[in-house]
């Protein structure tokens, strides 16, 4: 058997195929299917990964780009929006409590869904709550509610990341893994 797909052996494919004719040709279940290109693209799993991307990027963008706006709108000092970019901490400190996430497990939801999918149903739900307090506080009125939910809401969010990039690992096999990575991060973009 010969690497090469055109039986010359200089075609650097990884995958073996059988020559014409042989019995390993003849039946359908063996033969191997290789996908290439863009149908990696286009497979059902990297297709989801891209909208977990897109479910990630939204809070991560709102916190760093649309919340320093909102602030200038209202007036807020610049000194004071300065201030509001230690809301970045969490992210940079998310691998300080990414081996409790990986390893506690959530009592009902672990059962129930397994323990990446809890996770991400937990993290979803403290993001619409941390989302919805952030969008009900007036800046101008009370800064400092602002902040609370914009720190709870950057938690949330790097703990979703947490999440999310475990559970892309753990859905996609490995000749996926390099555009489930790049679909994660296109998500992450297109939001």
């Amino acid at each position: 058997m010969l690497d090469g797909a055109d039986g010359t052996g200089d075609d650097a494919s990884p995958i073996a195929f059988p020559a014409k004719g042989s019995p390993a040709s003849m039946t359908s279940s063996s033969a191997p299917t290789a996908a290439t290109g863009w149908t990696l693209w286009l497979d059902r799993r990297v297709l989801t990964v891209l909208c977990l991307g897109f479910a990630s990027g939204l809070p991560y963008f709102l916190l760093f780009s649309t919340l320093s706006a909102w602030l200038t709108d209202v007036h807020v000092s610049r000194t004071t929006i300065g201030l509001f970019a230690m809301v970045r901490t969490p992210f940079t400190f998310k691998p300080l409590w990414a081996p409790l996430i990986d390893r506690l497990p959530l009592p009902g939801l672990t059962r129930l869904l397994g323990q990446r999918r809890g996770w991400a149903l937990v993290t979803q739900a403290a993001l619409m709550l941390t989302l919805l307090a952030m969008a009900s506080s007036d800046p101008a009125a009370n800064l400092y509610w602002l902040a609370v939910a914009t720190v709870a809401t950057a938690f949330a969010s790097a703990s979703q990341d947490i999440v999310l990039d475990a559970l892309r690992v753990e859905l996609l096999p490995d000749a996926l893994q390099a555009p489930g990575a790049g679909a994660y991060l296109g998500g992450i973009a297109w939001a």
